[in-house]
């Protein structure tokens, strides 16, 4: 360990006398790279264009490889900065001033163009041109359409409030959401019907409506009864599947409230 410290030593002295003999010149020569430099490392460049970077590996006589530390920047290196953002900045703005002065003559020409068009003062070339590009932004427009639509899978066709309560009468498999949202329908009827109820007491106009609802919904139930009579008659299995259900609660009901009868006689 003595001996490398030594060593490391000899280096570094050797490298500052060099670094010394080279504090004042004006103009970095073959002879003196070739004392400082013992290599130079050059790796794979990556990016194209302005973003393009390559790293370089500098390997000093005596003291090996060697970076600046990334927090000092000299005072050359920012005027350099400084220039160079001012010529980006002048760049950029040169671009611009361009951009908007072909804009600007394309909107004149445009509106020259459109003016003569509506006074029927086109060549029979202007008009031919005018429909290809009619026809080239038509195909573009519909290309696109056609481009954005294509990734996107065919949304299911959502089921209607009266088609998820004839799935879930049946006992149909519902989706968590199916049921959630039919069960917050039914309580919003539940509750219209109660303030309709509470309402009806003392307003002549929610009792109307309170037994014009009552009628539609005893007719309603008559014509489904009808038609379950029908289609069980006809043999439709469901039907009967129906019929036989509503029986038998019948029938439960029934004895249910005769054995409430009895229970109060008793």
């Amino acid at each position: 360990m003595i001996d490398n410290w030594n060593a490391d030593r000899v280096r570094m002295t050797e490298f500052i006398d060099l670094a010394k003999r080279y504090t004042d010149f004006s103009e970095l020569t073959t002879p003196m790279l070739n004392k400082f430099i013992e290599k130079i490392v050059v790796h794979e460049g990556k990016g194209r264009g302005k973003q393009r970077r390559q790293r370089l590996d500098f390997y000093f006589n005596f003291i090996g490889a060697f970076e600046v530390p990334a927090d000092i920047v000299t005072p050359m290196e920012q005027e350099a900065e400084r220039r160079q953002q001012e010529e980006q900045a002048e760049k950029e703005e040169r671009s611009k001033a361009l951009a908007q002065a072909r804009y600007e003559k394309y909107k004149q020409e445009r509106r020259e163009f459109t003016a003569r068009k509506r006074a029927g003062l086109l060549t029979l070339e202007e008009q031919a041109e005018e429909g290809r590009r009619f026809e080239r932004n038509r195909a573009y427009q519909k290309k696109q359409r056609n481009k954005k639509r294509a990734p996107q899978p065919e949304k299911p066709r959502k089921r209607t409030l009266e088609e998820l309560a004839k799935l879930d009468k049946i006992g149909a498999d519902l989706t968590p959401e199916e049921a959630e949202r039919l069960e917050t329908h039914r309580n919003r009827k539940k509750e219209a019907l109660q303030d309709l109820k509470a309402r009806a007491e003392t307003d002549p106009a929610a009792a109307a409506e309170l037994a014009q609802q009552r009628a539609q919904q005893s007719e309603a139930v008559k014509k489904s009864r009808q038609k379950m009579y029908a289609d069980a008659a006809a043999g439709d299995p469901e039907a009967q599947a129906r019929y036989e259900r509503f029986l038998a609660a019948r029938r439960e009901n029934y004895h249910r409230k005769k054995q409430a009868e009895a229970a109060q006689a008793s």
